[in-house]
Formats: C-alpha cells, structure tokens, sequence
C-alpha cells in the first residue's frame, strides 16, 4: 500500500464468499482512484473493540450482520440511514464517521434496469433489514404492497405495516403467511436469504404455491448464486423479466464509493459503467476446472472469479462444509464411491456465474461431466504429471497421495489424461505463468458466452 492510498474495506462476519473486493476494485479502477480495499470480518464479540481502527479508514461497506449495531459508530447519519434505521456505508471524512444507506438506490435502479417499477402490485417475501427498507421504497413510490412471512415472522410484518401506515397515511399495505401466498401481482421480491449459497436448492415458495401467483417480474436480492432455485422456477413459468441481485450489489456499492470519495457522479458513472463493460458477460454460464490433483485449479479458479466478478467454490471445500467431514474422514468412514456420488450431487447445485473447482475425480464419471457441459463449460487445466506430483507429495489431506506411491499415482494420472480430455469443453496448457492461464480461460470463457447467446437468440 502507497503512503496516498485510500483504504476501504467491508464489514460483516463471515465473510467467506463476498463479492464486494472484486466489485469495489474494479469501480475504483474504472474510476481512476487509487485505492485498497480489505476484508474485515469481525466477530460480534470484537467489533465495539474495533471501532477506532475502522475509523482510520477512508470508509467501509458494512454488511449482515452489523447493518444496525454499526449505527453507534456513527458522529452523524444521513438522512437515508435515518429513514432505514440501517447503515450500509459509512464515509470518515475530517474526523467526522457518517452513516448512509445506499440499498434502496441499489434497489430502485436495479428494478429500473429492468423495465419494472413499484408503483403497481408488489409482492415482497420477507422483512428483516432488506425486506423493510423494500417495503417503505414500494409504498414510498405508491405501490399497494403485500408482505408475505414465515409463521416467526408474523409479528414483525405486523408492526412493519402498521409503522408504515402511520408515516406514509395512503399507503396500501398488508401481510400473509409465505404458504398463502396468490392472486396477480406486477413485480414478486425475494428479500429472504432463503436459496443463499451453500443453500443453493432451497426456495422460499413452493412450486405449488408459485403455481397460484401470476407475475410480470420477479427480483431476487439474492446474488450468489447469480440464479437461485426460485429464479429458474420463475423463469420456467413463463415471467420473461427475471433478475438477480448482482445490479443491486453494484448499484449500492457505486452510491458507497461516491460518498467514500466525496465524488458522486463520478462513481456513480463508474456502476453504469461497471455493468454496461459486463453486458456481454452476463450471460456467462458455470465454469467448471477440472484436472489432476495439483494442476491449480483452486488457486486459478480464485485468479478467474476476481477477473469475472463471479463466485468461487472450491468443490471439495463444499462437500466438507455440507458434510461436517474432512475428506480423509470421508474415504475411511464411507469409502471413495461414496464421495464421488457426493460430487456428483454437489456439482448439480451451483448455476450462473460461477467458477467450480472440481476435485480431481469428479469430471471423470461420464454422467457428470455431461450435466457439467450441458449447464456450462468444462475445462481441463493440463499440468503434466510431474507438476502436479511436486505440488501434492507432501500434502496429507489427499487419500489418494497418502495410500499410494510416486509411480501407482502416475498411473492413476496416466489413465484419467484421456478421460479429461473427453469429457472436457476446452484443454487449457496449465504450465504456463498464472496470468497467461487465465487470460487463456477468459477467452474461452467469453467464447462460450457468444455462443450461449446465439443458441438463446
């Protein structure tokens, strides 16, 4: 870090898979600042104790779940945050920390982008601290809104829609069970995390419940995935206008950098820019790494999902989150078929712009790589034996190097070479330098995407 660099960063705990370096990175590049931007993931327990560095920094996003705790932090509130009692930025500036919200500008301009507004019908699920600031931006635009809510929920959407009532007198407000949902509406929102990676086959409706609303558009808040389960059983209705919350993310994130610069127009141009540069790319399917152990798919995967702004899951790193097991556990307790049906499973959950780092057998059953090219694009990263062999010797979380020598895992290599290449879309030489193999990926990757687009043309 330069001595005149602005430091940034985003708040929250955990924070394994954020999106927002990548984001804020590249805003700032288009932008022309220089400036750094860190993760600060900051258990509950910590976070008072960490009030004076934050106050150190240029400015920072704060995300679940300090929206409302990090107000106390705050020598002034903008009168946004007011309004949402919630603070998704704050800007230091003279000694002075001031909190804004910039969700609901987030909000707004992605339904915009969409060719929808709130002023019609509006069906909201949920009403934790995105669904409230959702609910008042309906009925501030004059839409007669219905919040739908698990049965906990129920007190919550009570005094929601009676605080709204009192400060907005016309307001065409009221609430339901998630169960009970129907009826015609022109724009459904997910403001629930339900559907949220890991969790990526959960939904917040059922398709029986889906089957009694009728819609014009559907946003989910939701943007990793890029498309939830909820999304495609919309998009399989019928509803043409569908949108993740990969533009709300920008949109907000632009607002934040504005006030950390003090320069809002000219970050905010940067968010239309940031989009408009990915356009092309929004139609960018799942990339699936595939290769030997050791061939680097992780370590580039990491490298690609920077470049792509899309999400990053480490395949085998999935399965032990979801199977509260290490891997070594998992071959002795339950055997190896086991855990390739495991991967089999697993690679069925992730869609959109995703970039999976599969484990180095899971591309070899014929079955799998086959659902693997039809929903996206597979990629052998080819590193040689000897390469892979160096990177993985010593390393005693692999059964399969643990159990065998130098020469039966060369034969293991030997007889799944022809198989990667079969069941792969693209062989990439991954003996290059690691910026050489990514802008060859890049490539392939923006290929496909062409490709997808004429095919859905």
């Amino acid at each position: 870090m330069t001595e005149n660099k602005n430091v940034f960063g985003i708040l929250g705990h955990p924070l394994g898979h954020t999106l927002s370096p990548q984001i804020h990175t590249r805003l700032f590049e288009i932008s022309g600042e220089q400036a750094e931007y860190k993760i600060l993931d900051t258990p509950p327990e910590k976070l008072t104790d960490s009030f004076e560095y934050f106050k150190s920094l240029t400015g920072f996003n704060i995300t679940i779940p300090y929206k409302i705790d990090i107000i106390k932090m705050c020598d002034t509130l903008d009168d946004t945050a007011k309004r949402y009692n919630s603070v998704n930025c704050i800007a230091n500036v003279n000694g002075v920390s001031t909190g804004y919200n910039t969700d609901c500008t987030g909000f707004t301009k992605a339904v915009g982008s969409m060719g929808m507004t709130l002023t019609n019908k509006v069906l909201l699920l949920g009403c934790g601290g995105v669904g409230r600031m959702m609910a008042i931006e309906a009925v501030r635009e004059g839409g007669e809104l219905t919040i739908a809510v698990r049965d906990a929920d129920i007190p919550v959407a009570k005094a929601l829609c009676e605080e709204i009532k009192q400060n907005y007198n016309s307001a065409k407000v009221g609430f339901c069970l998630l169960s009970e949902v129907k009826g015609d509406f022109d724009l459904m929102v997910n403001a629930t995390p339900v559907g949220m990676y890991p969790n990526t086959d959960a939904s917040p409706l059922t398709e029986e419940t889906l089957g009694r609303i009728t819609l014009n558009g559907f946003f989910d808040a939701i943007y990793n995935p890029r498309e939830t389960k909820l999304m495609k059983m919309v998009s399989d209705k019928g509803v043409k206008k569908v949108s993740g919350g990969m533009q709300m993310l920008v949109w907000q994130g632009g607002g934040c950098g504005s006030y950390y610069m003090e320069r809002r127009r000219i970050h905010s141009r940067a968010g239309a820019g940031y989009l408009g540069r990915n356009d092309e790319a929004c139609v960018m399917r799942p990339v699936y790494l595939c290769g030997f152990m050791g061939c680097g798919k992780s370590h580039i995967g990491r490298m690609l999902a920077r470049e792509c702004t899309a999400v990053f899951i480490d395949l085998d790193r999935y399965i032990v989150d979801n199977q509260k097991m290490t891997i070594p556990e998992i071959f002795a307790q339950k055997g190896e078929p086991y855990f390739r049906d495991l991967e089999a499973q697993y690679i069925r959950n992730f869609r959109g712009r995703t970039i999976v780092a599969t484990g180095g057998g899971a591309i070899l059953r014929d079955e799998t790589a086959e659902f693997a090219r039809k929903q996206g694009v597979v990629i052998f990263l080819n590193a040689g034996f000897d390469t892979c062999y160096e990177r993985i010797k010593n390393d005693s979380n692999r059964p399969l190097v643990v159990n065998n020598t130098k020469e039966q895992l060369k034969a293991i290599y030997d007889s799944r070479l022809p198989v990667y290449r079969k069941n792969s879309t693209f062989e990439v030489n991954a003996n290059a330098s690691d910026r050489i193999i990514a802008g060859e990926i890049i490539k392939l990757i923006e290929l496909d995407a062409k490709r997808h687009r004429k095919t859905k043309g």
